[in-house]
């Protein structure tokens, strides 16, 4: 998740999240999540008008299925997390958002082997 990042993580910690980090993230996420939306629309659009019988059938089911997408990813997460943030005592009963906690892993040490192995 691009939008729940270490600062909200922080604040809940400490029994509050601020709107203000929420929103920041949103910003920051926005551009990524945008981008990559409309590229797939892009390549849907051009099959529907350039494709045959079932190909552009699968041009409209991958156009509705990329607005459903977009839409979730920018309003629904967005009222969920605000929800959250004025419903802490919800957050804290859920106890998902503590489910990977910091790691004593050095991922860059292991970098070489996993590189080789792939």
């Amino acid at each position: 998740m691009l939008i729940y990042e270490a600062h909200p993580r922080g604040k809940l910690g400490q029994g509050q999240i601020a709107p203000r980090p929420i929103a920041a993230g949103y910003a920051r996420a926005f551009g990524t999540i945008f981008d990559s939306h409309v590229t797939t629309l892009i390549s849907s659009v051009i099959l529907i008008f350039m494709g045959t019988g079932e190909i552009k059938g699968f041009g409209v089911t991958l156009t509705i299925g990329r607005g459903a997408s977009l839409f979730t990813a920018l309003v629904v997460t967005r009222l969920i997390f605000q929800f959250s943030a004025r419903n802490i005592i919800w957050i804290k009963r859920c106890g998902c958002f503590h489910l990977i906690r910091a790691t004593k892993l050095d991922f860059m040490k292991l970098a070489k082997p996993a590189f080789i192995l792939t």
